[in-house]
């Protein structure tokens, strides 16, 4: 055997490994030899030399190499090494290298010279050019032939002959006889044969077997744990798998020779010749159908892997298997030898199976793939590919990426993310279908937290997703070990391992999606803000608990509730019914129960509240049949009586406009005319659009055509509908869905003939049959009443779990039943009900058909009871009743399910009876409402007094079920069980009773209701008649007159049909908090309406628009008045009801809550650019889809919140806007809120006063002025230290932030106004002086900028000004078109656009300037007070005891009577440089505070009025406003452009306009509307007048931006921003004492009093609010 092979240099591999790894130590196996051991390297940091000859020579060196280099001599070296002969010339030995030797370990370059041999045979004469070499050992040269040929007989020998013969006989003779050469050859052939004899011999007996075991306890254990082979391996690499291959390669061996081709089947590395197709398909067949024998006959393509390792060696596979083994990841290949070796293999491995089992790897553990198909055949399977010209399989990619994928994440069955995860809208859920948790903390889910991340509440809404959650929480799910999502999962787990914050910053913690708060390291941060929820209590205290804002997979931002603001005014704030503002996601803007409803004390209803409405007052007057107020749908009659029309906002714009209006009066040599005031007229503007989005009958379809129909089937129909693949006939809908009945579909009309006379006519009359049929009348009232019994009795109104009113012992309910029945029966709720039972009990188990339990139980008994259009209890009820045919009693049982306490399940279903019977009375099915019977009491509702413990579900009166577009019957017990023990407890599939099985079972569902119990009793004298149909023509003759009743259809009679039943007023619901905000179907989309989801129909459109030609048009005719002979009046309409002698059209306009108002329309534009026309077969023809209406029209009258108010509005009223009236009193009132003023004074006296504690709004005052560091009890008090560092060093902040503020509210009003507005803002200022008394009495009189005032009427002057500019033609616009010769109308309308334009502008142009004005007080307000509660500190008095120099402090507490604190002064001054200048804190903190107010003083004489500069724009820009000249709204411009005072008006007003193009593009725009005649030369010239204009305000307000700048750059006013009066720090310490002193307290506390209060004045020293 080679000593280079694997199992050779085992011994040195592993010695190698000595000098890189630590010896191997198996416990119990194998110790390695202890003692150190010298390396032959030893390592430096020196750089590479090369070595001196007599490191090799002598010692030690190369005997300490010797104890790891195995080929060494015994003994190690020596300095003379001798072998067997002399040293040189060195000659190969042609064999092994044994470790004996030691010439080739000595070499170096004096033996590697002496080394050259040269060869001893050459030509005759020597070689004609030498290279002649120095130090060369000669050998003796022989010039002469190779050989003298002698005299041979040559032969040729058979293979035969020379293995097995010495001296083997040829053809000719024996061998002897032949060449030397011949004879050689034979020798080496015979020999070379017998030694590949004896290696295959040897290779396969003894050199396979592992010898190195017997001796090495470590290799013993390698070969018990099954790393090491007992037996050696074959180690060729390559070794023919198909057994003819294996011989002949063996006898090739053996002869020495080898194939010219590979054993492997298939042409892997060189490009096939496909010339000959013949060829090439018997190539093909070669290449693709390997396997040995029967590969072809399988017809089997194996992988090209394992192809090459079926044809490699065992040890070459062991080997490779060896490495593969440490991958949990590896092919699945068969790892076994062929043959006999194969069999002895298949033993050992058993062995090695039993004492390790697999090996502590994976079996075939692929990530990816398994052993017939890897990554490159998923997509591109064998036999399933395309086949090229030459008949063989390309490789191409035939499946998408999706398989890979699937074999990526494993768990395809149970794994719902990634490609197999599925949309919300595919009812994926919420959750995505998979979730991140832990085993400890997923039971937090659902739960909020507070700060740490400890959980506080319940998120309410968790219920709607809990079941989606937890059926995909990660650990229900076995991952590929090892695999990423198996690591991941790992990752999660280990943050279980640890607590607190180390939790919080564990990285698990931020993967699982069930935590809510983290650490970074350095701070806490959560999913969402970290906003707190805080308790905010009448007494003003608060206290946060929990994160508010913070979201994720098990509490998502998912419901209405969620948002960020969900109140409106109607039920908190300030709670006005009449407000549509009930909550931020009800906006009323659709017909829904929340704005259309029921009038109280009637069965009339009223749409009571549009987000934005139009109603139509005509309808008022209007007695036509068919057209009257009762005969409107509900949600079209108003609120005052007309008929209303609501509006989506799409595009909505509104403008208004007030003007007053004067006569004029001159006088002769009076210089102004005398004004006499006529009336102010309020106009206004809205524009908006109308869009077609959906055809009607999609409402339809959805609501009832797919009623009971899964979501997701929904979304499919409607998109196969909208597609052209599914289609309705709307007129079959129409029969299917009728809601008229079948006696308003006809008219009768009786026809008489041969003129009878008036006696002759009421004889016919009299004897017509009055609705009977030939047959005698039957009485079949019994049979009736006893249909209505059977037909509801039983029925049930089922509730969810500890519904209505939880967690509580009462006995009645909160809410009617059907607040329970909508989020009980919603499809979240239905699906978590799902997935719970599906958890719960086994597949086929009665207790897990929840979902049909819902369909044909729960659902199917409330439509029944009051939702079926055609037939329901409560219409069916209302019809005995109203025919007085019986009195009706309805007993209600209740019952429970088992969860609870008997007494608990007792007290819930007298609540359930209670929210059935509150339902029963107030409910309303169509025109249907039982509350007046009940009022009479013809009906009445009986509460059974026991519990209800056996219960039989019922499925609906008539025993079908219908379920989308079928009906059929089915009976209950055999879908459910029979009956129903409510008292047994449920038990799930592992036979435990737990909560979720007492609750999501179909038992415990059939257990929560309340049943009907019918019991009806005729009333006397009551009969009934059983009629036929009226026939089409009945016939009475009498004499020779003939009277027909010829019955008719009335007259459209189809379009009625259809119109109710597409009707847009019953469609709409109303969105309730625990509603999802997130769709996840489109039936949800549209069922509330959402200007996202929901505009118009066809027939909405076209309605809308008819009524917006309606709303300019008068009512019907008003009859006259005709007095009879006998002088009864009595009211005649003329055949022309048309006329406009009718109701003028006045509508009621309401927008929001801030317009309800009375408006004279005066203009109604309808614009359709672009065109775009509905071609749907849905709609109703042709027509646009988007309209553009603009709607002129006058105000009347006030506004009211419920309506408009009738008074004329004058300048004492307040009901400009519907909404003054929730905040002003003064507002007329329209919304009796009595009952409110009542409850609130009520609280106000019952009040009691409460101390303040710490964390509340403190009072004014409430705290001392300094900071008390120190308190002691005195004798009637307390004494202690104050200091008044905290406000001296606030005192220098607030300085710098006034020498800031307001030469940075000059920038402000240049950049967004103009100077001239500055100066108008400044000109009247108010609490500019102030006087301050400091030590010694120094009284100094500090300025500072004030409060403006006066500024509105400035402003109304200026726009007044400039009106009159443009009346009176002054104005340059106006002026230069007269110029311009253009006519008077046209000149006069772009007055009037300017005028109006202007009005328009002016609230834009004032608030803007309001906000800057209250940002300057505001900041001087607080400086104000601080340099007032100095005041009180610092100023000398004579109400403080005569321990002078001594002042005193104060604070106000909540009892209202100040606490005096008498200070004095300390001797512990600050010494910043040196010693101190002050003999006490007093005379420190006083001149501190003196030396703030002289600067304070010269600011404003140095920078605001400008006494420090010598630029006199400078000065008028800085001189606060004094150059503004009020007379004439003129001020002096710094740029010479603007210089008239018309000029300056305009530029004050509109410079902003004319400085942008785009608004001054809308200025040009709005002086050219409504101009008649051709506007094309005007417009030119105006743009061009307007445009030189802008130029001029252009240079103006840039020198204006140029001269602000040059004002903070200006050295003096940098000054006072960059040095400081007083260094911060200083500690500034009393002593005081709160004991009282009679002699002072009373004014003392007046002092502190009026310090929080004021005294009022024209100083800001005496006030506490710039008012």
């Amino acid at each position: 055997m080679s000593s280079l092979s694997f199992a050779s240099t085992s011994s040195f591999r592993n010695s190698l490994m000595g000098v890189n790894l630590p010896p191997y130590n198996v416990p119990g196996t194998y110790t390695p030899p202890g003692g150190p051991l010298t390396y032959p390297t030893q390592l430096s940091n020196f750089s590479v030399v090369d070595s001196p000859d007599f490191l090799i020579a002598n010692s030690p060196f190369p005997n300490q190499s010797y104890v790891l280099n195995e080929f060494g001599p015994t003994g190690g070296f020596n300095s003379a090494i001798t072998f067997n002969g002399p040293l040189v010339p060195v000659i190969p030995t042609y064999a092994e290298y044994s470790p004996t030797q030691t010439n080739m370990d000595i070499l170096n370059d004096t033996f590697i010279d002496a080394a050259y041999l040269q060869n001893a045979y050459g030509p005759q004469g020597g070689y004609q050019y030498m290279v002649t070499m120095t130090d060369i050992q000669l050998n003796n040269f022989i010039y002469q032939p190779y050989w003298d040929p002698p005299n041979f007989t040559p032969s040729s020998y058979s293979p035969y002959n020379i293995l097995f013969s010495d001296n083997p006989q040829g053809d000719v003779g024996p061998l002897s006889q032949d060449s030397y050469l011949a004879r050689l050859g034979a020798e080496q052939l015979k020999t070379s044969f017998q030694n590949r004899v004896d290696a295959e011999i040897y290779q396969n007996t003894v050199g396979l077997v592992n010898l190195d075991s017997l001796q090495d306890p470590f290799e013993a254990s390698l070969i018990a744990t099954g790393q090491e082979p007992l037996i050696y391996k074959n180690w060729r690499i390559t070794v023919p798998e198909n057994p003819i291959l294996q011989a002949a390669d063996f006898i090739t061996r053996l002869g020495g020779a080898y194939w010219p081709v590979s054993p492997i089947p298939g042409d892997y590395f060189d490009e096939p010749n496909f010339d000959d197709k013949q060829t090439s398909k018997a190539l093909n067949v070669v290449n693709q159908l390997t396997g040995g024998f029967l590969g072809p006959i399988l017809n089997k393509r194996r992988q090209p892997s394992q192809v090459f390792i079926a044809n490699t060696g065992n040890g070459q596979r062991s080997a490779l298997f060896r490495s593969l083994d440490y991958n949990r990841y590896q092919p699945g290949f068969s790892k076994d030898f062929g043959g006999l070796l194969g069999i002895g293999q298949g033993l050992v491995n058993l062995a090695i199976d039993l004492i390790n089992p697999n090996n502590g790897t994976l079996n075939g553990g692929y990530y990816v793939g398994d052993k017939n198909s890897d990554p490159s055949t998923i997509t591109s399977p064998p036999n399933q590919v395309p086949v090229n010209p030459f008949g063989q399989q390309e490789q191409a990619p035939v499946y998408g990426p999706s398989e890979m994928g699937k074999l990526y994440e494993g768990n395809i069955d149970s794994l719902n993310f990634g490609l197999a995860g599925k949309s919300l809208t595919d009812g994926g859920g919420i959750t995505g279908q998979f979730v991140w948790v832990s085993p400890k903390y997923k039971p937090n889910a659902g739960f909020k937290v507070g700060p740490g991340g400890d959980t506080t509440s319940q998120d309410p809404n968790y219920n709607l997703i809990s079941g989606q959650f937890t059926e995909g929480e990660s650990t229900k799910l076995t991952f590929k070990e090892t695999s990423i999502l198996d690591n991941t999962q790992r990752l999660v787990d280990s943050a279980d391992n640890v607590s607190g914050i180390a939790r919080l910053k564990h990285v698990g913690n931020a993967i699982n999606q069930v935590s809510k708060v983290f650490n970074d390291g350095y701070k806490e941060i959560t999913k969402g803000s970290q906003v707190l929820s805080y308790v905010n209590n009448a007494d003003g205290s608060q206290a946060g608990i929990e994160y508010c804002r913070v979201f994720t997979k098990d509490t998502p931002y998912y419901t209405y509730n969620d948002l960020q603001k969900t109140d409106g005014i109607v039920d908190s704030g300030r709670k006005f019914n009449n407000s549509i503002l009930k909550n931020t996601f009800n906006l009323n803007i659709a017909p829904t129960s929340e704005n259309v409803v029921k009038v109280e004390g009637t069965n009339n209803f009223v749409a009571k509240k549009y987000m934005f409405s139009i109603e139509n007052l005509a309808w008022r007057t209007s007695s036509k049949p068919g057209f009257r107020y009762d005969d409107l749908p509900n949600c079209e009659k108003g609120p005052n009586g007309g008929r209303v029309m609501w509006f989506p906002p799409y595009d909505i714009d509104f403008s208004e406009s007030n003007a007053a209006n004067w006569s004029s009066t001159s006088f002769l040599g009076r210089p102004e005319p005398i004004y006499t005031y006529k009336d102010t007229t309020r106009t206004g503007s809205l524009k908006w659009k109308i869009v077609v989005d959906h055809p009607s009958i999609m409402n339809l379809i959805v609501k009832k055509q797919l009623e009971g129909v899964n979501k997701e089937k929904v979304n499919s129909m409607l998109d196969s509908f909208f597609a052209g693949c599914l289609k309705y006939d709307l007129y079959d809908l129409g029969v299917k869905f009728n809601t008229i009945p079948s006696s308003d579909l006809f008219t009768y009309q009786e026809i008489l003939s041969n003129n009878p006379t008036f006696e002759e006519v009421s004889d016919i009359v009299d004897e017509l049959p009055k609705g009977e049929s030939e047959n005698d009348s039957v009485d079949n009232n019994d049979l009736s009443l006893t249909e209505f019994k059977e037909k509801y009795d039983d029925l049930g109104f089922y509730f969810d779990n500890d519904r209505p009113d939880p967690n509580t012992n009462n006995t009645t309910s909160s809410v009617p039943f059907n607040e329970t029945y909508g989020p009980y029966t919603s499809s979240s709720n239905i699906s978590k009900y799902v997935t719970k039972a599906n958890g719960l009990f086994d597949e086929g188990a009665p207790e897990r058909n929840v979902q049909q339990f819902f369909d044909l139980v729960v659902i199917n008994n409330f439509k029944a009871i009051s939702e079926n259009p055609k037939s329901n209890f409560i219409k069916d009820a209302f019809d005995i009743l109203k025919e007085e045919k019986a009195r009706i009693t309805v007993k209600l049982v209740g019952s429970a399910s088992a969860p609870a306490s008997k007494d608990y399940n007792v007290n819930l279903s007298k609540r359930r009876v209670d929210s059935v019977r509150q339902y029963l009375s107030e409910t309303s099915s169509g025109d249907a409402n039982l509350s007046e019977f009940f009022d009479k009491g013809t009906i009445k509702v009986d509460a059974v007094g026991e519990e209800e413990e056996i219960v039989f579900p019922k499925t609906s009166p008539d025993g079908t079920i219908t379920t989308g577009n079928t009906t059929s019957t089915q009976n209950i017990v055999g879908q459910f069980g029979s009956d129903v023990d409510c008292t047994k407890n449920i038990k799930d599939n592992t036979g435990s009773i737990n909560r979720g099985s007492q609750i999501y079972s179909v038992n415990a569902m059939a257990c929560r209701r309340v049943s009907l119990v019918i019991e009806t009793i005729p009333l006397d004298k009551v009969t009934t008649t059983t009629t036929t149909q009226v026939p089409k023509t009945t016939i009475v003759k009498k004499d020779n007159i003939t009277k027909t009743v010829q019955e008719k259809l009335k007259e459209g009679i189809g379009k009625r049909i259809l119109r109710k039943l597409l009707s847009e007023c019953d469609y709409f619901e109303v969105i309730q908090q625990e509603n999802p905000m997130v769709y996840d179907s489109i039936k949800e989309k549209i069922k509330y309406f959402n200007p996202a989801f929901h505009s118009m129909t066809p027939e909405g459109l076209n309605g809308r628009l008819t009524f917006l030609n309606q709303c300019v048009r008068p009512g019907e005719t008003i009859p006259i008045v005709r007095t009879d002979s006998n002088g009864n009046d009595t009211l005649v309409s003329n055949d022309a009801q048309n006329t406009s002698f009718g109701s003028p059209p006045i509508l009621v306009l309401r927008i929001g809550d801030f317009y309800n108002t009375k408006i004279v329309p005066k203009s109604v534009n309808i614009t359709y650019n672009p065109l775009n026309l509905d071609l749907n077969p849905e709609g109703i023809g042709v027509q646009p889809m988007v309209a553009d209406v603009t709607l002129s029209f006058d105000f009347i009258g006030g506004q009211g919140l419920s309506k408009p108010v009738e008074q004329l509005q004058n300048a004492l009223s307040f009901n400009y806007y519907a909404n003054t009236e929730v905040y002003d009193e003064r507002a007329v009132a329209t919304e009796d809120r009595s009952d409110l003023d009542r409850e609130l004074i009520q609280k106000i006296i019952d009040r009691e006063e409460q101390a303040n504690v710490e964390n509340n709004i403190p009072l004014q005052g409430g705290n001392t002025i300094g900071t008390v560091t120190s308190e002691e009890t005195a004798l009637s008090g307390y004494v202690g230290t104050i200091t008044y560092q905290k406000i001296m060093d606030e005192l220098l902040g607030i300085q710098k932030n006034y020498y800031e503020s307001i030469p940075n509210k000059i920038e402000t009003f240049v950049n967004e106004n103009n100077f001239g507005v500055w100066n108008l803002v400044s000109k009247n200022r108010k609490y500019i002086e102030g006087q301050v008394t400091l030590k010694d009495n120094e009284i100094l009189n500090i300025p500072i900028y004030g409060k403006p005032e006066n500024v509105q009427k400035n402003i109304d002057n200026l726009f007044q000004f400039l009106i009159d500019d443009i009346n009176d033609d002054s104005n340059f616009i106006i002026s230069e078109l007269g110029k311009l010769n253009f006519q008077a109308p046209q000149i006069d309308a772009v007055k009037v656009n300017m005028i109006n334009y202007i009005n328009n502008y002016k609230v834009e142009f004032s608030s803007p300037i309001f906000t800057k004005i209250n940002e300057m007080v505001q900041q001087q307000q607080n400086m104000i007070m601080l340099l007032r509660q100095i005041n009180l500190i610092v100023e000398p008095t004579s109400i403080v005891p005569p321990l002078s120099p001594t002042t005193f402090d104060g604070k106000i507490p909540s009892v209202g009577i100040p606490i005096i604190y008498n200070t004095k002064p300390t001797e512990n001054v600050a010494n910043t440089s040196g010693p101190s200048q002050f003999e006490n804190t007093y005379d420190e903190l006083s001149h501190d505070y003196g030396k703030v107010l002289n600067s304070l003083k010269s600011f404003y004489l140095d920078i605001l009025v400008g006494e420090s500069t010598t630029d006199s724009n400078m000065s008028f820009i800085l001189s606060g406003g004094s150059k503004y000249d009020e007379e004439n709204g003129t001020f002096p411009n710094i740029s010479d452009k603007i210089a008239s005072p018309q000029d300056q008006h305009m530029f004050m007003i509109l410079s902003n306009v004319f400085n942008n193009s785009d608004d001054l593009d809308v200025f040009i725009d709005s002086c050219l509307l409504n101009i008649s005649g051709n506007t094309g030369r005007l417009s030119r010239r105006l743009k061009k007048i307007c445009k030189r204009f802008a130029g001029d305000v252009e240079v103006e307000l840039k020198k204006e931006i140029e001269l602000v700048e040059k004002l903070k750059n200006e050295e003096t006013y940098n000054l006072y921003l960059n040095e400081t009066d007083y260094e911060k720090g200083k500690v500034r310490e009393f002593t005081y004492s709160t004991e009282v002193i009679n002699q002072y307290i009373e004014e003392q506390q007046n002092r502190v009093k009026e310090l929080y209060s004021g005294v009022g004045g024209d100083k800001w020293n005496n006030v506490v609010k710039l008012t």
